[in-house]
């Protein structure tokens, strides 16, 4: 997308994901591009009453670290992390 002369190009903070994990409901959550994404994961496990010591995310079939953040995996607004 092209900007138009002279309008600065807005900075994105945030991402909307899905969290998906079989035979439940898809669950979209918006987090900041530099927030661990444990703390996405708190979020989701509170939302559907799972423990999340027995939960864990994978994106692009990769397992995501407790400290790893949106932004470090380069996501963006519709990505999908398995549960």
């Amino acid at each position: 997308m092209e900007w138009p002369a002279g309008e600065p190009k807005k900075e994105r903070t945030h991402v909307t994901v899905k969290v998906q994990r079989e035979k439940m409901i898809d669950i979209y959550l918006r987090v900041r591009l530099e927030v661990p994404l444990r703390k996405l994961k708190l979020a989701y496990c509170d939302r559907v009453v799972l423990d999340c010591n027995e939960v864990r995310f994978t994106y692009d079939g990769i397992r995501i670290g407790d400290n790893q953040t949106a932004g470090d995996l380069e996501m963006e607004d519709g990505d999908v992390i398995d549960a």
